[in-house]
């Protein structure tokens, strides 16, 4: 009989004919793992391999207890990053090791910014081209900002005054802060990184837009097409991108607030603050 857990999840009905993931190894790679003796102990993860740091946050635990919802059977390994080089080890782990805890497949719930604009490219999907090299399948989250904290779009400056338009005569992006603010901006220069943007946020009063805030990295060989903004704010904010060098039409941008789970859509239509 398929779980509860199960249905919440939408999984197919394959899912509830034995296939219990009996012999197979799962690696959840994440950040935080806090409480995860608490849940081995309380069976909620029946069985697991290695130790794990329980610091910063239950994701990593929950992730954990999910996949044993799905797959009974499995045994899971902890295992924490919290850099690029600490997952990078892991991936080595796999290739370059002989993958000493048989790991099938890799469970990764993480994001990670100022890496690649999604071309498969970049230090990350080496990671994980080392682990599929090894015969691991590497299973990664996708889409956990997607419920109206993300823009898409292409650089566009119609009256070429140097602020991006996100709709026609709007250089503001607007949307309500639930009180924590966490916003990244990339764009699609990874490769050649000749383009320099700055991002400021801004606030409504009732004496119009103040700025609160703003990112002024110098963009370069060493440095990623990535700005971010991070900021304790409620109510109505805004969010405007400023070309500072060689901004041409077409660049792809990006822009996603992490953070503000209670904050609303990201809004490109016109809003006035008298």
């Amino acid at each position: 009989m398929c779980s509860s857990d199960l249905a919440k999840l939408r999984t197919s009905e394959v899912a509830c004919l034995g296939a219990d993931a009996t012999g197979v190894t799962v690696a959840v790679v994440d950040s935080g793992f806090e409480k995860f003796t608490a849940s081995v102990e309380s069976g909620e993860i029946p069985k697991v391999i290695g130790k794990v740091q329980e610091i910063e946050g239950t994701h990593g635990t929950m992730c954990a207890q999910t996949v044993a919802d799905v797959a009974p059977a499995a045994t899971i390994y902890p295992v924490r990053v919290s850099t690029l080089a600490s997952i990078q080890k892991f991936a080595k782990e796999l290739a370059q090791k002989g993958n000493p805890n048989h790991v099938q497949v890799v469970s990764h719930s993480v994001g990670w910014f100022g890496m690649s604009f999604g071309r498969h490219e970049g230090p990350l999907c080496a990671v994980t081209d080392l682990a599929r090299a090894a015969g691991v399948a590497w299973v990664n989250a996708a889409g956990n900002n997607g419920d109206g904290r993300f823009y898409a779009g292409t650089w566009t400056d119609q009256d070429g005054d140097g602020w991006h338009e996100f709709a026609p005569g709007q250089d503001k992006l607007t949307f309500i802060a639930g009180g924590d603010i966490e916003l990244n901006v990339d764009w699609d220069d990874y490769a050649k990184r000749t383009t320099d943007l700055d991002i400021v946020l801004l606030h409504a009063t009732d004496k119009g837009w103040v700025e609160i805030d703003s990112s002024n990295m110098k963009q370069g060989p060493n440095t990623a097409p990535v700005e971010q903004v991070n900021v304790e704010q409620g109510g109505l904010c805004a969010i405007r991108i400023h070309c500072v060098k060689n901004c041409k039409p077409g660049l792809r941008l990006r822009a996603v607030n992490l953070k503000d789970r209670k904050s609303t859509r990201l809004n490109s239509s016109h809003i006035t603050i008298s």
